[in-house]
């Protein structure tokens, strides 16, 4: 008996170990992993193993084995007490509702990713949370201007071929709308036609694409970084009336290479202002001021970014009387300051901000459709802010004139001085005017935009006429020498280039819009002497087009003073000097003028007989 049951023991033994090695090499795998686990290692060389797998072909078999395989490993690693992992991330889909939700420990990712940033309700299972990562995302803080949705450069493939046939419709089939969208966030479209993100639980925004599994996968890790800071700071804010904002950046690292970052900001809708978890460097907000920014000059600016996020982000907004009303009073005192001074400091005309006045009125009407409301109000609102901001508003040097300066000038070069009063006499004192214009355009590199537009068509305007008015004379008379032909030549010249240059300058600016005035401006500015040298090119068509009309002026009083002459003159003897100057033409044989049609040519034998063939 002992021999026989030694006996069958070794056949299941040979039978199990045969069924071991029949079995595929990824149960090996899923047994090592869970070993692993349980020791409470880092089970490296299997998932290593199946991502060199993963390129190669699978049969449906296999496909399958390694689906129950991840299933077994997420439900194990579920139950233990290791670093919490999200089973949407590793779990197969056809799996999710077999295996037992586990209950989130308080290490939970999923418990804490966004109960901060919002009301802290229940759907927190209902969010699709990330594997924590080795490295942290990098959190950079950045203003609204720092969104990138003007300057995104997506390229698409052109069809080769179109083909799309629309499907047949019944009473079942509806309009459909975005799919793949996350759970709990919505795909909003700004009235411009942009596509953006919004978690209106969370009151979060980004115009990352969630709809990729990578984007979502940064995106909601950083948001998990974004806590971790947070919880060492305490702020003083209100969740209902914050907002989040986070923006995917790629920028140059220390080491040469390109990476991906977070950007983000906080606006708060009850203060109308933004902030950040750590201290930020507002400098590129001041490109536009010179003065010293003390924080409540400063509270402005970050007011008129606040209204700038406001309208990059306008679907979710609701009508706000009071907004409007205030928006109103606004329009009403600079359409009336505008119409009844010269020196306003308004941004716009008084005929432009009457019909802002009669469209902001309908605005109530619309009903449903506000995120257009928004966008509109929030652009004026932010334009209205800013402009207080240049003009330090609120602040005890606040700019009550246009035209008045608040900062020193710098001392002009007295050498330069000189040499532009010289070339202003050449140019008939036609840049004086030109100066004067364009300072009056820019005070304190403050530009302002409709004066701009107004000066740039009264330019146009005038090089308009002087084309019109250069006429060209002809570049040679016969009989005329001397002199009068290079007075005859220079007026050419002068006619020619100014219209040649008027067009030029007409071209060119017809490229220079209200949008990028100030650089212009500012490229053509010098701090020695101003717009002196932009004033003397803008003087050449003129100052040219007044040389032809002098050269020709000299010209008609030569040929006078010639014919004047010359009816005094009876006869010649010799060479005179007004010969020389081209007042009489000179003759070969030294006869008067007036005789030179009487005397016949002499027709001597010598002459008739060289006319004779041989």
């Amino acid at each position: 008996m002992q021999v026989g049951s030694r006996a069958n023991w070794i056949a299941r033994l040979r039978r199990l170990i045969k069924q071991i090695r029949s079995l595929p090499l990824s149960w090996f795998c899923a047994v090592r992993r869970l070993v692993l686990c349980v020791l409470r290692l880092k089970p490296s060389i299997c998932g290593s193993q199946k991502k060199n797998q993963s390129s190669s072909p699978f049969d449906k078999d296999n496909v399958r084995e390694e689906h129950l395989q991840e299933g077994m490993q997420s439900r194990f690693l579920a139950t233990s007490h290791e670093a919490p992992v999200v089973l949407g991330s590793t779990v197969p889909t056809f799996l999710m509702n077999t295996l037992p939700s586990p209950e989130p420990t308080p290490n939970d990712s999923r418990s804490v990713l966004f109960k901060e940033f919002g009301k802290g309700d229940d759907r927190a299972d209902n969010e699709r949370a990330v594997t924590p990562s080795q490295t942290a995302p990098i959190l950079k803080p950045i203003n609204p201007q720092d969104i990138l949705r003007y300057d995104r450069k997506n390229k698409i493939p052109k069809a080769k071929e179109q083909s799309y046939k629309v499907p047949v419709r019944d009473q079942d089939t509806r309009r459909q709308g975005f799919t793949d969208v996350p759970a709990g966030w919505e795909l909003c479209v700004h009235p411009e036609g942009a596509q953006y993100f919004h978690h209106p639980t969370k009151k979060i925004f980004t115009e990352a694409d969630l709809r990729d599994s990578k984007t979502e996968e940064f995106i909601l890790s950083s948001l998990q970084e974004l806590e971790r800071k947070k919880s060492q700071v305490q702020l003083h804010t209100d969740p209902a009336d914050t907002e989040l904002v986070l923006e995917r950046l790629e920028e140059t690292m220390d080491n040469g290479t390109i990476g991906v970052i977070c950007g983000y900001y906080f606006a708060d809708t009850r203060d109308k202002t933004l902030f950040w978890l750590e201290e930020y460097d507002a400098t590129s907000m001041l490109s536009d001021m010179v003065a010293q920014v003390t924080e409540q000059h400063m509270q402005l600016e970050l007011e008129a970014r606040f209204w700038y996020h406001y309208e990059i982000f306008p679907n979710h907004r609701h009508y706000s009387e009071e907004l409007v009303r205030e928006l109103m009073g606004i329009l009403l005192h600079a359409s009336i300051d505008t119409m009844t001074s010269e020196e306003s400091t308004s941004p716009y005309k008084w005929q432009e901000m009457q019909n802002m006045m009669s469209f902001i009125e309908r605005a109530k009407d619309i009903g449903e459709c506000q995120g257009y409301v928004a966008c509109a109000i929030s652009r004026l609102m932010g334009t209205f802010v800013h402009t207080r901001f240049l003009h330090l508003w609120g602040t005890r040097n606040v700019r009550l004139s246009r035209r008045e300066r608040l900062y020193d000038e710098p001392e002009r070069d007295r050498g330069l001085l000189t040499l532009f009063r010289m070339i202003y006499l050449i140019l008939f004192y036609a840049p004086g005017k030109y100066v004067d214009a364009l300072e009056d355009l820019s005070v304190d590199g403050i530009i302002d935009l409709h004066l701009w537009t107004d000066f740039i068509e009264r330019l146009q305007a005038e090089w308009s006429e002087l084309l019109l008015i250069s006429v060209d004379i002809p570049s040679r008379v016969p009989g005329h020498t001397g002199a009068a032909q290079v007075a005859i030549y220079l007026s050419t010249v002068a006619s020619v280039g100014s219209i040649i240059i008027g067009l030029l300058l007409i071209r060119q600016h017809r490229t220079v819009s209200r949008s990028n005035a100030h650089q212009y401006l500012d490229y053509k500015y010098d701090s020695s002497y101003g717009y002196v040298s932009l004033a003397v090119l803008y003087s050449v068509p003129y100052a040219l087009l007044m040389w032809h009309g002098h050269i020709f002026d000299c010209i008609v009083f030569h040929l006078f003073l010639r014919w004047l002459y010359c009816s005094f003159q009876s006869s010649w003897s010799r060479p005179s000097f007004s010969t020389g100057l081209g007042l009489c033409p000179r003759s070969n044989s030294g006869i008067p003028p007036h005789q030179l049609g009487s005397n016949r040519p002499s027709s001597s034998p010598v002459s008739r007989r060289s006319l004779v063939p041989h």
